[in-house]
């Protein structure tokens, strides 16, 4: 009855989204009853076999779903497009913050616990609408939703302009991925680099971090073995 994980959250059947304006109450692929047992089905299916990428899907969709309850005072099944567009801003500023911001050092179980430690920058808010289309477009799939809410948000133009035209010009509100002329700079550089095995090392990394998207912990621990042939 208060702001907690999705394994400790217990609301009232009104806001647990079986009776969701955005339902389909016949026909649909899944056993679900309610938002949480959907996103658990999502969650399952994708099966992501990263550990880091399974619990980013769980935080965005929690976020979702707290928000929708304690916010907006409605299930995540009754979202709007509206609502969609407020969660966005939302995400930027999540205010108050002694209610959505956890304090420092709590763990997921503590009352301290928020879902977030706060304000989303703009690439991370871009993500987070990302992965919640990803959501709701397999659960209209499955019957589950009528609608994809976040279908009715025009995409955002995320690249700087000034950046494009000059690669040494930052991106201040993405200042955490590089642009197609920042890269090619990136690549001239590497390309300079001689044959030595700490450079060819240096180029394997760049390369491999920037065409797969790897986290630190994942470029650190990857293998060959990792790798799987397809035939």
């Amino acid at each position: 009855t208060q702001i907690a994980p999705l394994e400790r959250l217990i609301v009232p059947s009104r806001l647990d989204g079986s009776q969701g304006t955005n339902r389909i109450e016949s026909a649909q692929a899944l056993r679900a009853d309610n938002d949480v047992e959907a996103i658990e089905a999502w969650l399952a299916a994708v099966g992501t076999g990263s550990p880091e990428t399974a619990r980013a899907y769980r935080r965005e969709a929690e976020r979702l779903v707290l928000w929708a309850v304690f916010e907006r005072g409605i299930p995540m099944s009754s979202l709007t497009t509206e609502d969609a567009t407020a969660y966005r801003e939302f995400l930027s500023n999540p205010q108050p913050a002694d209610r959505w911001v956890s304090r420092r050092g709590a763990i997921r179980l503590s009352p301290a616990w928020r879902p977030f430690r706060g304000p989303l920058s703009g690439r991370s808010v871009a993500y987070a609408v990302t992965v919640l289309t990803a959501l709701f477009d397999w659960l209209v799939q499955q019957h589950y939703l009528v609608r994809n809410i976040w279908r009715g948000l025009p995409r955002r133009r995320t690249i700087n302009a000034a950046a494009e035209a000059d690669p040494d010009q930052l991106v201040p509100e993405t200042g955490r991925w590089l642009t197609q002329a920042q890269w090619g700079v990136m690549r001239s550089v590497l390309d300079a680099l001689g044959t030595h095995e700490e450079h060819q090392r240096m180029r394997l990394v760049c390369l491999l971090a920037y065409t797969t998207g790897m986290r630190l912990s994942e470029l650190a621990s990857a293998r060959i073995g990792h790798l799987d042939a397809l035939v």
